[in-house]
């Protein structure tokens, strides 16, 4: 029938627009394969526009903000993330789903640190703000004020926590000690984006 209908406008050059509702499964799963009944009708229209509440990774509430996607033949896909003013009238973009699922991750993130490695990723970014360089380990322990080995490997244990987060990394360059190079951890780019003062 959808192609029945697109025959009949064409000789007018009229766009047809069909709203259709998704299954239950349209939450998760393609565009494509989201719509009732027969997947054919997705296969008639050139593009696809999906609307959604938006939902977190790992979060079954469902928010105000909307997802819309577009998925077809003309252009690239579109992913958008909307709310609707309390007018009724007017949509507002408020970025792209894949930048608030990454905002909500970090903010996770940050509430789940614990005080400890705060205080180190506080101190490398005092020092990488001084010096743009890192501190080795010993220099970390000594900074936060630690003793002997036990410090050491307190630290440590805070510096494999903040890389696994993607907080920290290895410079390029070991220091030079007397054995062997130390390593030197700096902030990583996420780290200095998230957390270096603003001018």
């Amino acid at each position: 029938p959808l192609t029945k209908l697109m025959e009949a406008v064409a000789p007018y050059e009229a766009t047809v627009i069909v709203i259709h509702h998704a299954n239950k499964q349209g939450a998760t799963g393609s565009m494509s394969s989201a719509a009732r009944g027969t997947t054919a009708l997705t296969a008639v229209p050139d593009q696809l526009i999906s609307m959604k509440p938006f939902m977190g990774d790992g979060d079954n509430r469902e928010r105000k903000e909307i997802e819309l996607t577009t998925e077809g033949r003309g252009g690239k896909p579109v992913a958008l993330l909307l709310e609707l003013e309390e007018d009724g009238r007017t949509w507002v973009s408020l970025g792209s789903p894949s930048e608030r699922r990454q905002k909500d991750s970090d903010q996770k993130m940050l509430a789940e640190m614990s005080d400890k490695q705060s205080a180190v990723l506080g101190l490398l970014m005092q020092a990488f703000e001084a010096t743009v360089d890192g501190l080795t380990v010993r220099e970390m322990v000594d900074g936060l004020g630690l003793d002997g080995q036990k410090g050491a490997w307190d630290v440590k244990q805070r510096v494999e926590a903040l890389e696994n987060k993607k907080l920290l990394s290895k410079s390029a360059e070991g220091r030079i000690t007397t054995g062997r190079p130390a390593n030197v951890y700096v902030p990583s780019a996420k780290a200095l984006a998230m957390f270096r003062r603003k001018e």
